[in-house]
């Protein structure tokens, strides 16, 4: 009889053992199918608020999470493919913009300076005629042998005030051109063909446009806390407010 209860003893301390060791491993199991697929679930909620897709540590496990994890990656790698060459695409289509951009700089405006240029050469204005030569050779080369579509405050305020010395060599200067930009903003980075283009505007549709064709066309900036403001008026005859708000740009640049 006591040989029995030994066995029968020993048959439910093996039992018990074989239950708490079974739930041991059932508990680990389950934390760690817990904390892997939490993990997956970290890397979905940061893709869905917006955050980059990153790579998940691939698994070791042969089972679904392991395949889940896979499927993951994979998706994440398909996803970074395509943005990138998204990117690409965009960036080539600046560019391709840009270098358009530069093709078409008003071609009137050179033929019309080099029919000045030809007019002050044959009354003989040498000095007038070599000045307008080397501003307008130094106007082609900021604006055709940039490399990248950024460049410095100072270079495109350079670039304005060539365009306009050569205009005020047609009219006669009958435009000023005021720049009021203080020295801390000349070293910013700016996309390039930002102001002549606007000031063209103002010179050609806003002060040729008034009976007596002179006035004024100022340029300034100012730093609104981590904003650099660049602002182009003139006194022309203006334009209507129902075309004023389409054409209104604000271009704010981080420092």
């Amino acid at each position: 009889m006591t040989k029995t209860l030994q066995m029968l003893g020993l048959f439910l301390a093996v039992c018990l053992i074989s239950i708490i060791a079974g739930l041991l491993v059932s508990l680990s199991l389950s934390r760690s199918l817990t904390r892997r697929i939490s993990a997956v679930s970290r890397q979905m909620s940061l893709v869905k608020n917006d955050n980059p897709p990153m790579i998940m540590s691939e698994s070791s496990s042969v089972d679904e999470i392991g395949e889940l994890v896979e499927s993951y990656n994979y998706m994440v790698r398909k996803i970074n493919r395509l943005l990138a060459e998204q990117a690409k695409s965009a960036e080539e289509l600046r560019i391709s913009e840009f270098n358009s951009l530069q093709s078409q700089i008003n071609p009137h405006f050179l033929y019309n300076t080099m029919d000045m240029i030809n007019w002050k050469a044959q009354q003989g204005q040498k000095s007038e005629t070599t000045a307008a030569i080397r501003d307008l050779s130094r106007f082609y080369k900021l604006t055709l042998s940039r490399k990248n579509t950024i460049t410095t405050v100072e270079n495109e305020i350079e670039h304005a005030a060539i365009y306009m010395r050569l205009q005020n060599m047609r009219f006669g200067n009958a435009v000023d051109f005021v720049v009021d930009i203080p020295d801390s903003m000349l070293d910013l980075h700016i996309p390039t063909l930002i102001f002549q283009p606007i000031i063209e505007n103002s010179l050609l549709h806003g002060i040729l446009e008034k009976e007596n064709k002179t006035g004024t066309i100022v340029l300034t900036g100012w730093m609104e806390s981590d904003a650099a403001v660049i602002m182009i008026s003139d006194d022309g005859i203006g334009i209507p407010p129902q075309a004023a708000d389409p054409v209104r740009c604000h271009i704010r640049t981080k420092l």
